[in-house]
């Protein structure tokens, strides 16, 4: 297609254009994860990017997690399925490969199935987490483990942002 670049065999971090993050509370591995709580947070890609693999940073290592993308409808796209949780430090976690597109609202999803695993994160509540939900930016979903196809964006307590990048 004329108009459109070569895919790109690795994500450029500075690709994602991230929505609003307002009143950021705490920042840090100190935030306790609910089981099986999907945090969603809503990104595009600058142009077309292959992914591989989601990032991710651990700060306790305990249980499983499952990441993966979702699409503004709540369709997933790709996910790890469930896998361990590794040592702290950055995590690489492969995903069923799949190319984003550019000027596409996805979600990147993060879910853990346990209560003492940690990982960075920013955590915020009141006006900055209501701020962000109103937005867009951030959602939270109680449901099943491993994440569930489809997933309805939906919104409840405990809006964290956690760092997770593409790769």
């Amino acid at each position: 297609m004329s108009g459109i670049g070569p895919i790109s065999e690795t994500p450029d971090p500075l690709d994602l254009l991230p929505g609003p993050s307002t009143n950021v509370l705490a920042f840090g591995v100190t935030v306790t994860p609910v089981v099986n709580r999907v945090h969603l947070t809503a990104f595009q890609v600058a142009r077309p990017t292959a992914v591989a693999n989601i990032r991710i940073s651990v700060g306790t290592q305990s249980g499983n997690i499952a990441v993966g993308i979702y699409s503004a409808t709540g369709v997933q796209l790709t996910t790890s399925g469930s896998v361990a949780v590794g040592v702290p430090g950055t995590q690489t976690v492969p995903v069923t490969p799949i190319t984003l597109l550019p000027g596409v609202k996805y979600f990147m999803a993060m879910q853990i199935d346990n209560t003492t695993a940690r990982f960075v994160g920013v955590a915020s509540t009141g006006s900055g987490a209501g701020l962000m939900v109103y937005h867009g930016f951030c959602y939270t979903v109680d449901t099943t483990f491993p994440l569930p196809t489809p997933l309805t964006l939906s919104t409840s307590s405990g809006i964290v942002y956690y760092l997770m990048t593409l790769a």
